[in-house]
């Protein structure tokens, strides 16, 4: 199963185009309605009807995250500047375990992953 994917910035996926009249007797394409696609939505490629290359350009930019933008974000400030004041202490220091909460949610450590850590400390060093 697909890890659920979400907005972090407004995105557009189409819509209905017209062709109208325009006053000097020529025809103009203009938008109707849009489908759009606001910060926090849950979204898929699909959904946005963009191509694999589109996608992981989306991905890649940041514009889609494998994880919901953090509450306490409002239209005034960014998901980025939300995220960063979530994770940083009071003096500026990076929370890691709260970090690696929003970036993995489900995630546990594996077996080999704790051994690998406790295995490279050097001897005499607690």
């Amino acid at each position: 199963m697909a890890a659920k994917m979400y907005a972090w910035s407004e995105l557009h996926a189409g819509g209905e185009r017209k062709n109208i009249k325009t006053p000097q007797g020529g025809t103009r394409n203009v938008v109707v309605n849009r489908v759009v696609f606001h910060v926090g939505d849950e979204v898929t490629k699909s959904k946005l009807k963009c191509s694999e290359e589109e996608w992981e350009h989306l991905i890649a930019s940041g514009s889609v995250r494998p994880y919901p933008i953090p509450a306490g974000t409002n239209g005034l400030m960014s998901p980025h500047r939300a995220v960063m004041a979530k994770i940083m202490d009071d003096r500026g220091d990076i929370n890691t375990d709260l970090l690696m909460s929003i970036a993995a949610p489900d995630a546990e450590p594996e077996e080999s992953d704790i051994e690998e850590e406790t295995s490279s400390t050097p001897a005499g060093v607690p």
